[in-house]
């Protein structure tokens, strides 16, 4: 899959301008068999079974989101603007705040995911968020948010599905051959304890 060219501009123009860490986030990227940026929504729902697609917003707004329910709590798979019409898979969502939402069980097929992701997990306490993020935390009231760079070489398929222009500047070094990738940590904490956590990955040029 041709991952899409997105313009990281965008998201910092919403989320305000990040302290980054030099470590990559990889390891919050990875979680019940998927990883971020290689499949879609649909993707995943073919694996867990098929649940109701929630959209939200509009334009850069827009969030599109699937999830499923286990004993422990809610988690989600989401996309937005940035995932294309494919909507490909840009982030993970663990939540116990929220038992109203149309979930699907999670399938008895498959083992039923620890809710945790890098060493988040629901419960902890905001001290114990900051030293599992191991970078600075942007706080906004009980909204916590830790931000990652990195970069990642383009593939052949990725260059050469780019236009004959493009390609030129990248051979004469005029434009970069790799992606930036800034991977956001953003948690929420009701009396203390984080109730809902999420990771996007977004890639640019």
């Amino acid at each position: 899959m041709i991952r899409p060219i997105v313009f990281l501009i965008f998201l910092l123009a919403s989320l305000g301008r990040p302290a980054l860490a030099q470590d990559s986030g990889a390891q919050f990227t990875s979680f019940a068999g998927f990883r971020l940026g290689t499949v879609t929504l649909s993707d995943v729902q073919k694996k867990l079974g098929n649940t109701k697609l929630i959209e939200t917003g509009e334009a850069g707004e827009y969030e599109a989101a699937i999830c499923y329910r286990t004993n422990l709590g809610l988690v989600y798979f989401l996309s937005g603007e940035m995932g294309g019409s494919e909507l490909d898979l840009l982030a993970f969502g663990v939540s116990n705040s929220d038992k109203t939402k149309p979930c699907s069980p999670f399938p008895k097929k498959w083992p039923s995911p620890r809710l945790e992701l890098g060493g988040l997990r629901l419960g902890m306490t905001k001290a114990q968020f900051e030293r599992v993020v191991a970078t600075k935390v942007e706080w906004n009231g009980n909204i916590s948010r830790a931000f990652y760079q990195s970069k990642r070489p383009m593939t052949s398929a990725e260059i050469n599905a780019l236009s004959e222009g493009v390609r030129r500047m990248i051979s004469t070094g005029e434009q970069q051959d790799y992606f930036d990738v800034l991977v956001s940590v953003v948690g929420t904490f009701t009396e203390g304890k984080l109730i809902d956590f999420r990771v996007w990955k977004i890639e640019s040029l």
